[in-house]
């Protein structure tokens, strides 16, 4: 299931759709602060969404390959995708807490930026594909 084109594809595009909303969120979030109002709900809940998704693949892949997660031939794509999904819900929980911890708030929202190095990973498997 895990290493089907099916849901390789769906994955990709997933990561590619993430990696989108990720610039086009910053972008909103940052006009919004400037104008000194909040950034609009929906935009947590479309990252929440996100975050669903991810650290659902990421058990699949856990599931099926159990031991081979920690020591395949994927093991650093999967060790790196770990950090993101656990970074991801840790931002979520800070913003969610209503708790204004700014300094931590701003780590968390840079981490967003590393996900863009998962577009290699999207472009290796439509590489791979040929698409």
């Amino acid at each position: 299931l895990i290493h089907g084109m099916n849901f390789n594809i769906v994955c990709s595009c997933v990561i590619a759709l993430s990696t989108i909303f990720t610039g086009y969120s910053a972008s909103q979030v940052m006009q919004a602060e400037m104008e000194g109002r909040h950034a609009p709900e929906w935009l947590r809940v479309v990252e929440a969404l996100f975050a669903i998704f991810f650290l659902g693949e990421l058990s699949l892949r856990f599931m099926v390959e159990r031991c081979l997660f920690f020591v395949g031939p994927e093991v650093k794509w999967n060790m790196f995708d770990s950090l993101l999904v656990f970074l991801s819900i840790a931002d979520l929980a800070v913003d969610s807490s209503g708790r204004s911890n700014f300094l931590l708030g701003r780590m968390l929202r840079l981490t967003r930026f590393f996900r863009l190095a998962r577009l290699s990973r999207v472009v290796r498997h439509f590489i791979s594909l040929r698409l």
